[in-house]
């Protein structure tokens, strides 16, 4: 429902966007979040005539990277998927982009969605690629990672290091291997929907289905793809390198068909990351904070946790699986489990789960891994927009503020009385932060309750504080 509301929004303020006459298909991206940011989008166009490739620019004419990523034929018009890099999008606004599709001798192949584990959509090899491969050792603008020909899991990652991209860092991970997936055993235990079995046998390897191939290359991104297979389950991992953002994206397709019970162990599938250190603590994500918890045992995290890796840290980012563990030097994230009671088939079925990589320096505040953790959870939206007058510009920001880096906007509603705005933020870095209105507010608590009567353009917030402000 809450979707469903917020498509019917922005189409309504898109229909309020004035888009001249121009060459291209004209694309509307917008931030959902109160803060300017540069995100990976994914826009679902309409076409009616087959291409060779595309070219994207921005709304001052600058061509940016970019590629079609899927595709779905309808008969009379089929649909694009196309994903690029928004720079610099406004503080809970929007940007205009135009789409050109360029003939050639080449097009684009379609190949039918219908079915569960989808032939992806492919391009004629690139002319120009920003990425450089002998077999699956691929060096980018932001790694050299090389890939197991079995598994599609990731053998090494070394970041690359300065403006000229000459140097690499030293490999983060161990010799076990990373983004690997790995079955543990469960053995029969009461509630076992609640609780885990903290000595379940494992990692079991899968066993690979398919020759790992390159599913995608293109100006904006690099997509490899593996095949695998445990018990009765099929496993489809793609792992997708950017050309101008540092985040490695993973999309693991399921067919768990795995079953426990009160007399057999049930399989829990878990991805691993072998590290080349073992870190001392897992920094971890919760709710407006952020907690620093001892390796051994599984714990709870909201959108990402980090840890000490050589020359700084690693992020794991994620999209609704929450139970992360580090035992010595492996990182988990827990993905599906067989447990029986009082469900005996809790996750039976098909799943798309997807989370990503980022190396970076510094520690978790330093990255600003808080605001990056939110927007992997709040992606862009994108809509086909259409030559049409309008009121608004072609890029506008409705709310901005003037804040420290350490201040995340959670959220901003209409306030329970009256018709004043609530903002709703916290600050993530632990050590304070200022925050620049745009107009006086006054400050409430969480149940909107008045704490004074003055008001206020300026709000200094303590560490790890909590802010409600309303602005009428």
């Amino acid at each position: 429902l809450a979707s469903q509301v917020r498509k019917k929004s922005l189409r309504y303020l898109a229909a309020k966007v004035g888009v001249p006459h121009a060459e291209g298909i004209p694309v509307l991206v917008f931030n959902p979040l109160a803060w300017q940011r540069s995100e990976i989008a994914v826009a679902e166009l309409v076409v009616t005539e087959r291409f060779h490739d595309v070219t994207l620019f921005d709304g001052q004419g600058k061509e940016i990277p970019a590629q079609v990523v899927r595709a779905k034929d309808f008969g009379p018009d089929f649909h694009i998927w196309v994903q690029f890099l928004a720079k610099d999008l406004p503080s809970l606004g929007y940007q205009c982009y135009r789409l050109r599709l360029n003939p050639g001798p080449g097009k684009v192949s379609v190949s039918e969605w219908g079915h569960f584990s989808p032939e992806p959509a492919t391009l004629p090899a690139p002319i120009k690629s920003p990425f450089k491969r002998i077999g699956l050792k691929i060096r980018g603008p932001y790694y050299e990672v090389e890939f197991d020909a079995e598994d599609g899991s990731i053998k090494s990652l070394k970041p690359i290091l300065g403006k000229g991209g000459k140097k690499t860092g030293k490999n983060i991970f161990g010799r076990g291997g990373a983004n690997r997936l790995g079955i543990y055993m469960e053995k029969p235990h009461p509630m076992s929907a609640w609780t885990l079995d903290p000595y379940a046998e494992g990692p079991l390897p899968m066993k690979s289905l398919g020759k790992v191939e390159i599913q995608q290359e293109g100006p904006e991104s690099l997509t490899l793809r593996a095949q695998l297979g445990w018990g009765r389950s099929r496993f489809w991992l793609s792992t997708t390198l950017h050309a101008e953002s540092p985040r490695i994206d993973c999309s693991l397709k399921v067919d768990w068909l795995e079953t426990g019970s009160e007399s057999v162990p049930g399989p829990m599938l878990r991805a691993l990351w072998q590290l080349a250190s073992t870190p001392k603590s897992l920094t971890c994500d919760v709710p407006y904070g952020v907690l620093e918890r001892e390796p051994g045992r599984e714990v709870a995290a909201q959108k990402w946790v980090d840890v000490a890796v050589p020359g700084g840290g690693l992020a794991l980012f994620n999209r609704g699986k929450y139970g992360h563990s580090l035992e010595k030097d492996s990182l988990r994230l827990s993905l599906l489990r067989s447990s029986y009671d009082p469900d005996p088939y809790p996750d039976l079925g098909q799943h798309t789960i997807e989370w990503a990589l980022q190396f970076h320096p510094g520690n978790a505040r330093q990255a600003g891994l808080a605001r990056l953790g939110l927007g992997y959870n709040v992606p862009l939206e994108c809509y086909q927009a259409r030559t049409q007058k309008g009121s608004l510009p072609q890029r506008h920001s409705f709310f901005a503020l003037d804040s420290d880096a350490d201040f995340v906007p959670t959220g901003l509603k209409k306030s329970e009385k009256g018709n004043g705005i609530v903002l709703r933020g916290y600050d993530a870095g632990g050590k304070g932060c200022k925050v620049q209105l745009p107009q006086a507010a006054q400050e409430l608590d969480l149940l909107e309750a008045p704490l004074s009567s003055g008001k206020k353009k300026a709000v200094k917030l303590k560490p790890w504080g909590i802010v409600s402000l309303r602005m009428d």
